[in-house]
């Protein structure tokens, strides 16, 4: 499909109360000091939901495909932060992957 490059966006959410997000965002400061320095990364934003109090998500953009993602997600220092937190995290981890279409793409700074 014309427009499509080897980019891919992932989405991570992280379904948590309210009173939990400041411990899990101080949690994922000295991850996040490491995270920022994978090569493969172009892009992070941490968001949360204004429809679901507590509901926070990663919007990560990679060059790399899914498997490559997959296994910066399951370093120790990644795995090491989900451990840690796991008891904040109220239900499943959503993951979900999407292709980047290059032709619709807007990067200001």
């Amino acid at each position: 499909m014309a427009g499509i490059a080897s980019r891919w966006a992932l989405h991570v959410t992280f379904p948590l109360t309210a009173a939990t997000v400041p411990k899990f965002l101080e949690g994922w400061r000295p991850v996040y000091a490491k995270f920022q320095n994978e090569p493969d990364l172009l892009t992070f934003d941490v968001v949360h939901s204004t429809q679901e109090e507590g509901t926070i998500r990663f919007v990560e953009t990679w060059k790399t495909d899914p498997e490559g993602i997959m296994k910066v997600i399951m370093s120790d220092y990644f795995k090491d932060f989900l451990a840690a937190n796991k008891t904040l995290v109220t239900k499943p981890i959503e993951v979900q992957f999407f292709k980047v279409f290059e032709d619709w793409k807007i990067n200001k700074q």
